[in-house]
């Protein structure tokens, strides 16, 4: 009983590492690589925009990429 537990172990194992793996071949995705001029930056040109009034520095944040403003005028402190 103990040899035939043996064998069918040693059979299973055996199977098992004789199988081949598929996997290796390669696969085309139709994925093409981009040139760097292709690249558009998206990030808005966000800055602070400063003015002097009698004498009192104010700013705000303004978008440079769509010439609008994002916050109001503040005091600099």
């Amino acid at each position: 009983m103990k040899k035939r537990f043996i064998v069918c172990c040693t059979i299973a194992l055996v199977s098992l590492n004789a199988m081949s793996v598929w996997a290796s071949t390669p696969v085309n995705s139709g994925y093409t690589e981009a040139n760097t001029s292709d690249i558009v930056e998206r990030k808005d040109d966000i800055r602070y925009q400063y003015k002097v009034v009698d004498n009192v520095l104010y700013r705000r944040l303004y978008n440079y990429s769509r010439n609008e403003p994002v916050t109001d005028w503040e005091i600099m402190p």
